[in-house]
């Protein structure tokens, strides 16, 4: 359950049920995100694709049933998310003849190489609309890929803000994880993934340490890293000081307990973990990737980085742990600011684009 995925969880419930009969389609397997979509009473879809992205007799073939079952269900508008489902998704719409269709880029993909350029290029020929999370994610798809820009609406990420305003016993929450109440808390949030720059989080928790011993370091989500990163931890002898809190569905209450919030990644396309965190109304120290200086005002809502530097990293988490006030003011600014990205705006700005290209084919 990355951010692509919690934003799907707030998103399609939110669309307006009188205009739009929303079906989710898990193309290659089902997991937690069907249950979480089911449990709101959206249908899912399950289609066994293979996931490898070999076009030979097979792949062809499960494009081709896909295309049967979008004609079928006389399906208006497909929206995909994430690259395999925006390659295989988008060409059987075309297939399919379904009217509108729609791609969503989440993130600034640097890892692409010739072919998916090229299939990106090739794709957005046949895309009504390509979504972007942040303005730096449509300057890399125009810019690096070469996606006419026309073709591209940044439509920025949107979190509920209601969640993270609510008391939290804070006491309980620290009491689970083995945190003193004289204890300050560190978190970061995401996937334990390399583009997460955990390595360089723990780098700077040794700094920390040194200067500041009664600081807990909480890590939360869980991915191929988790042993790597536990064994760091360990080999840079801050072991003690930091915790491995796996997969949660109490984020709320997890950045209550929290004294600041950091995400050192070293690519974004726009974090909805910092925009949960300002919304808790906890300042936040950031790496400036991808859209990240589109949401944290620096020196106001919280701090920007350079990426890969544990130094700045630990310098400025100190700035503030040392500093109440100054932590407490960037947290009530952060708290506005996240006021300007709530789920309700983008789920209005989503609708309002599909209206609007519904129309335009109607006219056509």
């Amino acid at each position: 359950m990355g951010g692509v995925e919690r934003t799907l969880t707030s998103i399609l419930p939110r669309l307006d049920k009188y205009q739009y009969k929303v079906y989710l389609c898990c193309l290659f397997k089902r997991d937690k995100l069907a249950d979480t979509i089911e449990s709101l009473n959206i249908p899912i879809i399950k289609f066994k694709m293979r996931a490898r992205l070999d076009f030979d007799g097979k792949y062809i073939a499960g494009i081709m049933r896909l295309a049967r079952l979008m004609k079928k269900m006389q399906i208006d508008i497909v929206h995909t998310h994430l690259y395999r489902a925006n390659l295989a998704g988008r060409i059987a719409a075309k297939l399919a003849g379904v009217p509108i269709i729609i791609a969503n880029e989440h993130n600034i993909d640097s890892w692409k190489k010739f072919p998916q350029r090229l299939s990106d290029r090739v794709l957005a020929g046949i895309t009504n609309k390509i979504i972007v999370v942040s303005d730096a994610v449509k300057d890399f798809y125009v810019n690096k890929i070469g996606i006419h820009e026309h073709k591209i609406i940044t439509i920025h990420n949107g979190v509920d803000i209601s969640k993270f305003q609510t008391y939290v016993n804070t006491n309980k929450q620290r009491e689970e994880f083995g945190i003193k109440p004289d204890e300050k808390v560190i978190t970061t949030i995401g996937r334990l993934h390399q583009q997460k720059g955990h390595v360089c989080f723990l780098k700077a928790a040794q700094i920390i340490r040194k200067k500041k011993p009664n600081v807990k370091f909480l890590i939360v989500g869980d991915g191929p890293l988790r042993s790597q990163l536990k064994s760091m931890s360990e080999d840079l002898g801050i072991s003690k000081n930091v915790v491995f809190a796996g997969l949660r569905e109490d984020i709320p209450q997890i950045l209550a307990m929290s004294d600041i919030s950091v995400l050192a990644s070293l690519r974004e396309g726009l974090s909805i973990t910092i925009l949960e965190s300002m919304a808790s109304g906890k300042p936040v120290v950031v790496t400036d990737v991808g859209g990240n200086s589109e949401v944290v005002e620096h020196g106001k809502t919280g701090f920007i980085i350079p990426a890969q530097s544990p130094e700045d990293l630990a310098l400025y988490s100190l700035n503030l742990i040392n500093n109440q006030e100054l932590a407490k003011k960037m947290g009530q600014e952060a708290k506005k600011r996240a006021l300007n990205f709530s789920i309700d705006r983008m789920v209005k700005k989503t609708e309002n684009l599909y209206n609007i290209l519904f129309e335009s084919v109607k006219i056509r």
